[in-house]
């Protein structure tokens, strides 16, 4: 039932002859299915993780790769899903950190985990580093995420002086990590 110029989406040209998507045509008829199969966490008979993670601690002091070379931060934050590390020579207020972990730990990260499958922990801290330092001052580059660095780590960066868009950043960055360990195609 799957007819490309009505229900997917161009893509790629092979050969001169178009590929489409059929990924909003199997989602959608999902949906009008009713979600077949799918199990939400915490749902009754959804698998209880047994993993024991090396959390981060607040007030601890690490250094982490970025673009800028080998970074000093401090530990401001903590939740069960991120740690928000500060770089040593910058302050973050308390209400900005509350704020971010609060819509991290209700929106970001569990809308992203249900959609596209649990997030990757190669450093097995069950946590998302959250790297907060100066780039390059507001309105430059907002945040980045390395795929290189995430063999090692899961961590996102943002600049400190754009924190004003702070969860927008996240998000994409989050998305970004995730497109990397080939996490979007799992469900």
């Amino acid at each position: 039932q799957f007819h490309p110029a009505t229900h997917g989406k161009q893509h790629l040209f092979a050969d001169d002859e178009p590929l489409y998507s059929a990924t909003r045509f199997h989602k959608m008829a999902w949906a009008e299915a009713g979600y077949p199969n799918m199990v939400l966490p915490f749902a009754p008979g959804a698998k209880a993780s047994t993993k024991s993670c090396t959390a981060m601690s607040e007030g601890q002091v690490v250094t982490v790769p970025s673009t800028a070379g080998q970074l000093s931060v401090r530990v401001d934050k903590t939740t069960t899903t991120a740690a928000f590390l500060v770089e040593q020579s910058q302050t973050v207020s308390t209400s900005l950190l509350n704020n971010l972990a609060s819509t991290w730990d209700s929106t970001i990260y569990p809308t992203t985990t249900q959609y596209f499958g649990s997030a990757p922990d190669v450093d097995n801290n069950c946590q998302i580093q959250i790297v907060l330092y100066d780039i390059d001052g507001g309105g430059g580059i907002g945040g980045y995420f390395v795929p290189g660095y995430s063999a090692q780590r899961e961590a996102v960066y943002m600049d400190i002086a754009d924190t004003g868009w702070g969860n927008t950043i996240l998000a994409h960055e989050f998305e970004h990590l995730f497109r990397s360990h080939g996490r979007f195609h799992r469900r």
